[in-house]
């Protein structure tokens, strides 16, 4: 008897959701989540921030305390450095001398302020190039420091618009490539001044953008209640855009980071301001309502964490909400003489497996293997030739299964990725 590793959760069928699943209300039921920040490198650390108030778990937002209070001003972003994951950044204020960006480095106990800005929305540092920081503003637009924030200098040549409501940063080769979600348009810059992006309006405001880090992909959320409102997405580093989806007030969009290869599943999530959340899982093709348990569907903000796509938060205008996955994989025998042969199954992430199949003796041809999370979702895919193929496996630690279907004959095998 060969095992089969059914994921009864994956029916990749059109129109039908691939994250099966519900939301679970893990707290704060009537306050206003506005910003989430999950620890880059510990799953068990995460931070919200309600009002003026910083909360902070330290077991994966099953419990949360108090780690401060800005004196009534507003918490526009919360977001970790990069690199020295002992660094949390809040930007604080809406028109105050008190504005500005505050961090903390002894996990939320202590705050010191960093720089003063008049309203800062957002920030933006490159991973890579982690000295380089770019915050937006609301009324005086980008300020670039190259020394970890100490001195700062205006970096607005090009732009129509200095409310910056959001930005992101992608590599392009050797390029370094920021994007602003201004008031009025979405601009990129890869030269000495920023360029209005084409097919957004330079009358719509964009309101959040997340780009792969390295890869040509990018989502933005587009609009204010206006007929051309939706998600739109970039396949050229942000110099062009086009409609992914229609969607009335879109309030927020984030995606998982796990393609390298062009038949790898990218999911992307978009929120919205009262109808919930959406998801794509074929690079923003088609697109499923995602809204099970959610009692609020004013959405204001969505995190993925970056190693572990199985831990999604989602904070509304009532509450944080935790994505409960269904269980992926289903073990069981089976009488169907398929055979599979994975080498190694212990591997480190990065490196290749050796696949060999074969079903009913006969080699088999112009098949497919498929390998899948624990969540049942698939995160590589590749032809079969002359009974083996070979993959590289760049995902987070954990379990993962190979499986191959064919004519009457299924087979799976289980992997174990380390660090």
């Amino acid at each position: 008897m060969k095992i089969l590793y059914t994921l009864f959760m994956c029916l990749l069928l059109p129109g039908v959701a691939v994250a099966q699943g519900e939301w679970d209300l893990v707290g704060f039921s009537g306050c206003s989540v506005q910003c989430i920040a999950q620890h880059p490198a510990d799953t068990a650390i995460s931070y919200i921030a309600i009002d003026d108030t910083v909360y902070r778990s330290t077991d994966g937002g099953a419990t949360w305390t108090y780690a401060i209070s800005f004196n009534n001003l507003p918490i526009n972003d919360l977001q970790f450095h990069p690199v020295d994951h002992d660094m949390i950044c809040a930007l604080v204020g809406s028109g105050s001398w008190s504005d500005g960006i505050y961090y903390s480095t002894d996990g939320g106990y202590v705050w010191e302020v960093l720089f003063y800005f008049y309203k800062p929305l957002t920030l933006s540092i490159p991973e890579d190039s982690s000295s380089l920081w770019v915050v937006g503003c609301d009324t005086f637009g980008v300020y670039k420091s190259t020394d970890n924030g100490m001195t700062w200098a205006l970096w607005n040549e090009g732009l129509t618009n200095l409310q910056i409501n959001t930005l992101s940063h992608t590599w392009r080769s050797d390029t370094l490539v920021f994007l602003a979600g201004t008031g009025q348009g979405l601009f990129y810059r890869n030269t000495d001044s920023w360029s209005l992006a084409d097919g957004i309006s330079g009358m719509l405001p964009v309101v959040s953008i997340i780009h792969h880090p390295t890869a040509a992909y990018g989502y933005a959320a587009v609009g204010n209640g206006s007929y051309s409102d939706g998600i739109y997405m970039t396949t050229d580093y942000g110099e062009t855009w086009q409609v992914s989806e229609w969607w009335v007030f879109p309030s927020c969009v984030t995606m998982t980071e796990m393609y390298d290869y062009p038949r790898d599943t990218c999911t992307v999530l978009a929120g919205d301001s009262g109808l919930g959340v959406k998801q794509s899982q074929d690079f923003g093709g088609t697109w499923d309502e995602m809204n099970d348990g959610l009692d609020n569907l004013f959405i204001n903000a969505l995190s993925y964490h970056r190693l572990t796509t199985m831990r999604l938060f989602a904070g509304t205008q009532s509450g944080l909400y935790r994505f409960i996955y269904e269980s992926g994989c289903e073990e069981h025998n089976t009488p169907k003489r398929a055979s599979l042969i994975v080498q190694p199954t212990i591997i480190r992430s990065g490196e290749s497996i050796r696949i060999f199949c074969q079903v009913d003796e006969n080699i088999v041809t112009d098949r497919f293997v498929r390998i899948r999370d624990v969540g049942g979702r698939e995160i590589r895919a590749a032809d079969i030739e002359n009974n083996a193929a070979e993959i590289s496996l760049s995902v987070p630690c954990g379990i993962y299964f190979v499986q191959i279907s064919g004519i009457g004959a299924h087979a799976g095998q289980k992997i174990i990725v380390v660090k």
